[in-house]
């Protein structure tokens, strides 16, 4: 029994392994230069300091279909500069199927999406290098998410869901509360609205406070919001 079980494991295995398939490898000594920059449309500002590495993958098609992806070495690395900007050459090895330029070490609150995208559309952490033996141009635009730390006071709350959205959502629950909260923000040159809103959970009807316009000055990740006190049962 022990040795049909060995044999039925190394057939399948085998089964398993034949019907998985690597794509092409890139040939060797391929030359490549990037260059482009990491800013702010909006704010006018550079990202300083993004770290950048080529990272040199081989792709492995699966059992299921799909594929993953096996690291195989770095090529290259180097830094944006006090403008955002950065350049990178590398060489291929001719042990990879495929080359991404990587940006992985950027904190999970900057959005980073390819340049003429709408910021925070997307939120990449690598961009894969097409036409390799080329000299390429890419952009890329940033977002950086701050907080605004707030003291919120919910009155006799009839919808017991406080919803309070700048350009995320944050949600108090309770008749009555009184709590510190961090809201999520953009930074914009016009500055933000901050929106106060509960829900009719039977109606769906959603009632709101006036909206309340706030251009605070942004110095740090987490900046105070000072204090809202609420009665949503006025809200209209």
């Amino acid at each position: 029994m022990k040795k049909l079980t060995v044999t039925l494991f190394a057939a399948c295995s085998l089964i398993f392994f034949s019907c998985r398939k690597d794509a092409k490898l890139v040939q060797p000594n391929i030359e490549t230069t990037i260059s482009g920059r990491f800013y702010d449309d909006i704010n006018k500002e550079p990202y300083q300091y993004v770290k950048l590495k080529i990272a040199e993958y081989k792709r492995h098609t699966g059992f299921y279909g799909g594929y993953d992806y096996q690291l195989i070495s770095y090529r290259d690395s180097t830094i944006t500069g006090i403008d955002g900007t950065y350049k990178i050459h590398f060489t291929t090895s001719g042990n990879g199927s495929n080359y991404f330029l990587e940006f992985n070490e950027i904190p999970e609150t900057v959005n980073v999406s390819e340049k003429g995208n709408q910021p925070g559309a997307q939120n990449l952490r690598s961009k894969l290098i097409e036409n390799l033996g080329t000299v390429l141009t890419y952009d890329f635009d940033f977002a950086k998410r701050y907080f605004m730390k707030t003291r919120v006071i919910v009155h006799d709350n009839p919808y017991p869901v406080l919803s309070i959205t700048a350009f995320g959502q944050v949600q108090v629950y309770g008749k009555n509360k009184d709590t510190l909260i961090n809201i999520p923000f953009f930074k914009y040159p016009g500055g933000f609205h901050l929106n106060f809103s509960v829900t009719d959970p039977v109606t769906h009807v959603t009632y709101k406070a006036p909206n309340v316009p706030l251009n605070p000055v942004v110095d740090k990740d987490t900046i105070e919001g000072g204090t809202y006190e609420l009665y949503p049962a006025k809200f209209q």
